[in-house]
């Protein structure tokens, strides 16, 4: 359908085993450098790199140390990426009390750099 459009510009699919030519096929997650393209002409792009995760009640906060971070980035730089967005740089607050699942925390800074309040989050 996209497709059909005729828009001339690509499209964004994150991580779809069944992204049509010529969409790119994006990766998301904790580490992206063995990321295989769906289709071999496009860029290989890391459009969600997770610094850290939803926080449930009752468990760890689940989050990278900043040194593993620059790693996963670094590698993913090694084996031919060529874009990477970190996920997310400022945090915020999914207010109305809706989450991503039960005893889920409304939070949704994931460790970020900023923190909801736009505070300074220094690294672990």
């Amino acid at each position: 359908m996209v497709g059909s459009f005729g828009i001339g510009i690509p499209w964004i699919m994150c991580q779809q085993a069944d992204v049509p030519v010529p969409m790119i096929n994006t990766c998301n997650g904790w580490y992206c450098d063995n990321f295989t393209l769906t289709n071999p002409n496009t860029p290989k792009m890391w459009t969600e790199n997770w610094t850290g995760w939803f926080k449930a009640w009752g468990e760890n906060d689940p989050h990278m140390r900043a040194t593993d971070v620059a790693f996963a980035v670094a590698r993913f730089f090694q084996t031919a990426g060529v874009f990477q967005n970190y996920y997310m740089y400022h945090g915020g607050t999914n207010f109305g009390r809706t989450t991503g699942g039960p005893y889920i925390s409304t939070s949704y800074d994931y460790d970020a750099p900023l923190d909801e309040y736009g505070h300074l989050n220094q690294p672990q």
